[in-house]
């Protein structure tokens, strides 16, 4: 008897027809999918993908595959493996860029390093690669576990903790380590969003998450203080103290990966 009555045949395979799926939003496990054993939104399975042709997914909405695209126009191959947000690939670092900064950390003899606004867990990621000890701190749940299966991912969670939280409570946190901190304000306006998608940047640093204002009070605090602006950020707003201390010392650099 035919185990396939419904087949298609090429030759004397027989290849199963692929199940209707009808365009339905929805979030899939991009994890689960490369296994084979996805839940499907009809409440089926992809287990045995074998005999279910790739093609079935075309219309489904799949955001990470369309976030992988749009990342791997600027981070090439390194964002193939990582999982994607919206403002979180927003707001990335090219890779270059973290790397310089891990280099200036460990010249300046650091061995640990908070990054205080871990987000998807790139900087934290680049920090480890180089050697360095990581504490992340995030305050949305979702997001911190996307950074958590990223740092796994790139094989690094022996040398980096994620945490949830907001970094302006963070620094009170007792056993914080004080050795290096590095914050990334966010500094795009989460409520206005272009034709494209992409979120309206914000000019006044006061808006920023943290506001520069908070960043800049936390200088004296770690004994290295690694903080990453906009490039076109008022000057004078880069003053090291707005009481005019010049007792710490302090550093402003612009960086530009390919000019």
């Amino acid at each position: 008897a035919n185990p396939f009555p419904d087949a298609n045949r090429i030759g004397s395979q027989a290849i199963p027809k692929p199940p209707r799926v009808e365009p339905q939003r929805g979030a899939i496990d991009i994890e689960a999918l490369a296994r084979g054993k996805a839940p499907l939104p009809d409440g089926g399975s992809t287990s045995g993908a074998a005999t279910v042709p790739l093609r079935i997914f075309i219309t489904l909405d799949m955001p990470q595959a369309s976030l992988q695209l749009r990342a791997a126009s600027r981070f090439g191959t390194d964002a193939d493996d990582l999982l994607w947000s919206d403002a979180g690939l927003a707001a990335a670092s090219r890779p270059g860029c973290t790397q310089r900064r891990a280099r200036r950390l460990l010249a300046a003899g650091v061995t640990e390093v908070v990054d205080l606004t871990c987000g998807l867990g790139l900087d934290a990621i680049g920090f480890a690669a180089a050697g360095l000890n990581v504490l992340g701190v995030e305050r949305d749940d979702a997001i911190a576990d996307l950074a958590r299966r990223n740092v796994a991912q790139r094989g690094l969670d022996d040398r980096v903790t994620i945490l949830v939280g907001s970094c302006q409570e963070a620094v009170s946190w007792e056993h914080l380590p004080r050795q290096a901190w590095f914050v990334d304000p966010a500094r795009r306006d989460p409520g206005r969003v272009r034709a494209d998608g992409s979120h309206i940047r914000l000019d006044d640093a006061e808006r920023w998450s943290p506001p520069w204002s908070w960043v800049k009070a936390q200088i004296g605090v770690p004994q290295v203080l690694l903080a990453k602006a906009a490039p076109g950020i008022e000057h004078r707003l880069l003053a090291q103290s707005d009481d005019g201390d010049e007792s710490i010392d302090t550093e402003v650099e612009w960086v530009s990966e390919d000019g």
